[in-house]
Formats: C-alpha cells, sequence, structure tokens
C-alpha cells in the first residue's frame, strides 16, 4: 500500500500578545453641555485609529470613548448625553513577526465606572485589555488515502525430485564375490496453486426487492433535518447565524428554532469561549434570534455544505478577505 498525500494551506498562529492599560483621569464638562445632577447610564467602547507593524513590535493608537446619559442639575431636570475621549497610545511585543503582516486585534472593557466630583468634572476609572494575533499561511502534506499496488498471481509448479541412494558395500572374500544393495526411488511430487473462481462462476446474491420511497402530498423531507417540511421551502436557501456564547450575551433568541446548531471555539484566547452557528431553513418564522456576533474563517466553509445565507456582524481581517475572495458578500 502506498500513502497518497495532498498538499493543504492553513492558518497558524505565529505570534499574540496580550497588554492591560489602566485609566484613572479627571474630565472637565465642555462648556457647550449642562452642568451634570445625576448619571442615568454610561456605556464605553474602543475606537482604533492607527495600527503599524514592524520587527517584533505592533503600534495601536486608539481612544477610550465613554457615552453619558445624565439629568441635568437646573429645575428643568433635561435628559443629556456627553461623549468623552481618553486618548490610546500601546505598543504589543510579538515575536517573530516582520512589516507586512497582517494582525488580528481585540479588545475588552474589564471594568468602567464614573464619579461625579461636580456639576462640571467627572473622574473616569477603566480597566481595558488588547489582545492582539498574528497569524501566517504554511502549506503541510496531509495524507488522504491509499493507493493499492497491483498484484498478479501466476500458477507455480513446485516439482521435488528424490533420487534413490545407492549404496554398495563390499564384503571381503578370497572368491571376489560380490553384495549388491536394493535401490530405492521416489517419484516426483508436482504441487499447484488452487485456481481461484471466475467472477463468472461466483453466483450473485439475489437482488433484495425495492422499496418505494414514501410520499407526503406538498411536503419533502428537509435537507438539514429529514424531517417532513412545507414543499414551499424547497428552494429556500437556510440561514446560517452567528450567536454570541457568552455570559454578558444571555438568554440567548431563537435557538430552540433551529434546525442544526454548531457550537466552535471562538478564539484560543478570552477563556477559549465558544460561539453558536445556528442553521434555520424556515426563517420567516422567527421572531428574534441573536445576540448576533461576528464570523470566523470556519464557518465560512461551513455554510458552504449547506448553501446557506451567512448572517453576522463582521469578523477579523482573514474572515472578510475571504469572504471577498468566494464572492460571499451581499
Amino acid at each position: 500500500m502506498e500513502i497518497v498525500k495532498e498538499k493543504v494551506q492553513m492558518l497558524r498562529v505565529k505570534s499574540k500578545a496580550a497588554n492591560q492599560i489602566t485609566f484613572d483621569e479627571d474630565y472637565n464638562v465642555p462648556d457647550a453641555k449642562p452642568d451634570i445632577g445625576r448619571m442615568i447610564q454610561n456605556k464605553g467602547t474602543v475606537q482604533v485609529d492607527e495600527v503599524n507593524l514592524n520587527d517584533n513590535q505592533a503600534y495601536v493608537k486608539a481612544k477610550l470613548v465613554v457615552e453619558l446619559l445624565y439629568v441635568e442639575e437646573q429645575e428643568e431636570g433635561r435628559i443629556c448625553s456627553l461623549t468623552a475621549s481618553l486618548p490610546i497610545e500601546e505598543t504589543l511585543n510579538l515575536e517573530g513577526i516582520e512589516s507586512g503582516d497582517k494582525m488580528c486585534l481585540k479588545w475588552e472593557i474589564e471594568d468602567l465606572s464614573l464619579h461625579v466630583i461636580n456639576s462640571r468634572k467627572l473622574n473616569i476609572k477603566s480597566i481595558l485589555s488588547f489582545f492582539a494575533v498574528v497569524d501566517e499561511l504554511v502549506e503541510l502534506e496531509l495524507p488522504t488515502g491509499l493507493q493499492p499496488e497491483e498484484i498478479s498471481m501466476k500458477k507455480k509448479v513446485l516439482a521435488a525430485i528424490m533420487a534413490a541412494a545407492v549404496i554398495l558395500a563390499g564384503c571381503g572374500g578370497n572368491d571376489g564375490g560380490t553384495s549388491e544393495a536394493p535401490v530405492e526411488t521416489m517419484s516426483p511430487v508436482i504441487v499447484e496453486d488452487t485456481p481461484e473462481p471466475s467472477p463468472e462462476a461466483t453466483e450473485e446474491p439475489e437482488a433484495e426487492p425495492e422499496v418505494e420511497e414514501e410520499t407526503r402530498e406538498g411536503m419533502y423531507r428537509s435537507e438539514l433535518t429529514n424531517e417532513w417540511i412545507d414543499e414551499g421551502l424547497k428552494n429556500q436557501r437556510p440561514i446560517a447565524v452567528m450567536v454570541d456564547n457568552e455570559k454578558i450575551a444571555l438568554p440567548h433568541y431563537g435557538l430552540t428554532e433551529a434546525d442544526v446548531v454548531y457550537e466552535i471555539m471562538n478564539s484560543t484566547l478570552n477563556d477559549r469561549i465558544t460561539r453558536f452557528m445556528v442553521l434555520v431553513k424556515d426563517w420567516e418564522k422567527i421572531q428574534q434570534m441573536g445576540s448576533i456576533r461576528s464570523t470566523r474563517s470556519t464557518n465560512i466553509y461551513l455554510v458552504g455544505e449547506w448553501n446557506a445565507v451567512l448572517c453576522h456582524d463582521g469578523g477579523p481581517h482573514f474572515a472578510m478577505d475571504l469572504i471577498a475572495e468566494k464572492g460571499l458578500a451581499a
């Protein structure tokens, strides 16, 4: 047997790094904004403005954007909004990277708290983590099957001939007499391989009676579940929805309506959290589904098996490049 190998390309982690930043900043309310009386709600996000990769380092220029909803101090008590931006300049050490590599950068706000110092000044405290991964494309040879060798069987004839041994033993005597021993011979032995039965001589098994496939009027078997569903859905492509599985995303919506659910690890970072890809054929019956998250390369390959429409909220650069390459973008 010979092992058949094929060359495949895959992404491999070249380098990764994680940095944590803390903020403890005082922020003055702009003159155009009313005085702060009471805070209602706040939310933070990160806006990345620039990423530069050099040898073994990545320079990130971004800002922490904090949005605040508050009630003004005046008697009218109007609800007002305020947006504060705190600059971020961070260097990540990524051993082995070079200029021209592509990096996937993820951020997470682990803590955010705002305190009113007075009606015109806020104190902003936050803990922010950056996770960076640089992938590289490698080519590997992987076994894909076995190639059988052609073996030809030939008849072999083995002849063993044993000749008799002639033993002449002379006995001494004055009369010159002789004694002759009998000669023993063995016939040739011929050994042949037993011929294999020809295919024609092999009796074919009796064909089993064909079983008629069940049919139901106005229905067909779903290609996702093999259950009977409305025939009007036959030409409708299923959808594949990326659903978050982090604790902050609970509860899930719409998963009980799914035909097929994949649970795949999203990243080796972030505690190896998983993410769902939910396939639904009859998607018009869904009232709510989510929370919807970004996609990964694995999901892009999987939707092709089901001819499904991928529903997602963005994704890393290598996944978006793959979507563009395969012409899947809407």
